[in-house]
């Protein structure tokens, strides 16, 4: 396609935002540059856990059935009506780290203090990682 046809097609106002929106966050980039953007990161990360710790049930379509299943794993073995109702079948599945970190946990903390705590710190995973690319790309 034609620059020109760009311009002046339908997809004139769509070239014209990303134009703009490149050079918003390229001065942006220019703006944080040197003076860090971890304390950024870190004000985004404690925005975004404020719900989780405002409420004593989070908000999660799977949540409860996550507590469910970690209040299961660490009680089986001493509740015959779980024994009787359940069986534990380990595989490798993509909720494995909750499987095996949370259980223990509940030892020493409360089900869903333990469970507020996975989700913080599944948060500070996805802001971590945003951080750790921001650093390789930018600097």
């Amino acid at each position: 396609m034609a620059a020109d046809q760009v311009r002046s097609g339908p997809a004139a106002g769509l070239a014209r935002a990303t134009e703009s929106l490149t050079r918003a966050t390229d001065g942006l980039a220019r703006a944080l540059a040197g003076r860090g953007v971890l304390p950024v990161y870190g004000l985004l990360y404690l925005l975004a856990i404020v719900p989780v710790l405002a409420v004593d049930i989070v908000p999660l379509a799977d949540f409860t059935n996550h507590i469910a299943r970690i209040h299961l794993l660490a009680n089986i073995a001493g509740d015959p009506v779980l024994q009787s109702n359940y069986r534990l079948d380990w595989a490798i599945k993509p909720n494995l780290g909750i499987d095996i970190l949370l259980p223990p946990l509940t030892r020493i903390l409360p089900l869903f203090v333990v469970g507020k705590l996975f989700v913080a710190a599944t948060l500070l995973s996805l802001v971590g990682g945003v951080a750790a690319l921001h650093r390789v790309l930018h600097g």
